[in-house]
């Protein structure tokens, strides 16, 4: 029997442990995974329809990379037309608003930059003060920020940014197709930023902390069966005894005091009306009649 207890036990242990490990791990992505997601654009006050990006430039859960993701001629495309984007992750699950990537202002920005090269001056708001020596021009970068917290996406936030200095130096051909019309398709930059959220889940704690109380409660109470050295069964057998056994007792006490007070009745044997009684009416099994 007391094997018996201590193999329960140890399931009990067992499931409980079981259950706080995996629950945790129950995500719904891996450091590395891709992330579907897809893209529309919107041009000449008409939108198309969404997308899906291939797995080269999605992003990767977790990790922080950009990619250059083509973009076809639209129809009718002029210089000077806006031509905005719109990203979706987790089949729309998490969408970005619209983006501007080519625009007049974004071309004549660029082409302010390009005069004033080597003049040190900052004529846009794209424009960096650690460049000088050489402007090469504005190349629009879409930079996605990504919030995820035990293996889901959270949110994400998304802006239209202008490529570095650095990486402009070292693709100059990016530059010079972005900024030509004539050249199609061109290749927008994306950005993937993840940023981690640690957070305390309150429901989750709750119910582990009341699974351990739970198992601890079980556990003491099979800790105090198998200390017994006997059979559940026994133990409330012999409690129902005990209290059989005190019922009897009661029912005893009660009758010998009820024989007793008729016995100081019966007993009487002073002369009057009780002796009387006793020989006439009880011997005759009746009630005597006082004349």
């Amino acid at each position: 029997m007391l094997n018996g207890m201590r193999r329960v036990h140890a399931c009990l242990l067992a499931t409980l442990m079981a259950a706080v490990g995996v629950a945790p791990s129950a995500a719904d992505y891996h450091h590395g995974d891709l992330v579907p997601t897809a893209r529309r654009a919107q041009f000449h006050g008409q939108r198309t329809h969404w997308h899906d990006l291939t797995a080269r430039h999605v992003p990767k859960f977790g990790e922080d990379h950009a990619v250059a993701v083509p973009i076809p001629k639209p129809s009718a495309w002029k210089e000077d037309d806006e031509y905005k984007i719109a990203l979706s992750f987790e089949g729309d699950r998490h969408l970005t608003g619209w983006l501007l990537v080519m625009s007049r202002s974004i071309r004549e920005a660029h082409e302010e930059a390009v005069a004033n090269a080597g003049r040190g001056k900052r004529k846009s708001r794209f424009d960096n003060a650690d460049d000088k020596d050489e402007n090469l021009g504005i190349v629009p970068m879409l930079d996605v920020e990504i919030t995820h917290g035990r293996g889901e996406i959270r949110a994400v936030k998304a802006d239209t940014v202008a490529v570095g200095r650095k990486y402009l130096k070292t693709h100059k051909s990016l530059v010079q197709e972005f900024h030509n019309h004539t050249v199609w398709p061109k290749h927008l930059l994306v950005r993937y930023r993840w940023h981690e959220q640690t957070e305390v889940d309150a429901k989750f704690s709750s119910a582990v902390l009341l699974g351990m109380c739970i198992a601890v409660g079980v556990g003491c109470l099979i800790s105090a069966c198998a200390a017994y050295n006997g059979s559940i069964a026994d133990f409330v057998d012999e409690i129902f005894t005990e209290e059989q056994g005190d019922e009897i007792s009661g029912h005893e006490t009660g009758f010998k005091h009820g024989s007793g007070r008729h016995a100081s009745y019966d007993d009487d044997t002073s002369m009057g009306m009780g002796g009387a009684m006793r020989d006439t009416s009880y011997a005759r099994g009746g009630y005597a009649k006082s004349e």
